[in-house]
């Protein structure tokens, strides 16, 4: 990844991290939890591993990677970081629930950014009992999925939910598209 499109990448995650402590402060403080300082380019750092040693090998030479596969990507990178520590090893728990959370806002508000205009944030709340029960299923995954190593984490078929989370949102006419 060139020097210029990482530091605009990590400067969109700090973004994104900003927003996600500014919602959830009052749950890492009550948990004791805090994030690494530097986990926008942790995250960056290890998406550009996933990106360069994994994704490249299967898409052409000349395009880019699509918007699903990049909010994936930046998911389970998150995911694999793991930015949210706990202090208390009986917080671990809490620790997996915020990490998964990051990660789904960090892969989720990367796809927003990029595919729409004027978007508010959308909380699954408002989605109708299936795209909720959808969503539970991927946060099941992003928690207790064995994510151990970058090559082994399944960026091609996550990005699929990311598709369909587009489709979704459009189908429910709940954003406008760029």
């Amino acid at each position: 990844m060139p020097l210029k499109d990482k530091d605009k990448r990590i400067s969109e995650i700090e973004i994104i991290v900003d927003s996600f402590l500014a919602e959830y402060s009052g749950l890492l403080d009550k948990y004791s939890c805090t994030i690494f300082p530097d986990a926008a380019k942790r995250i960056t750092n290890a998406y550009e591993v996933l990106l360069d040693d994994y994704i490249k090998r299967y898409i052409n030479e000349e395009s880019r990677a699509q918007i699903y596969k990049v909010a994936s990507g930046l998911e389970l990178a998150t995911v694999y970081v793991r930015p949210i520590r706990s202090s208390s090893a009986s917080n671990d728990t809490i620790e997996t629930n915020l990490n998964a959370i990051l990660a789904y806002c960090v892969g989720g508000a990367m796809l927003l950014q990029e595919r729409f205009t004027n978007f508010e944030p959308i909380f699954t709340s408002s989605l109708d009992d299936e795209c909720y029960a959808v969503y539970q299923n991927h946060m099941e995954f992003l928690r207790y999925a064995l994510l151990d190593a970058l090559p082994n984490l399944p960026t091609f078929s996550n990005s699929i939910y990311w598709q369909s989370y587009e489709v979704i949102l459009k189908l429910d006419g709940m954003l406008s598209q760029n």
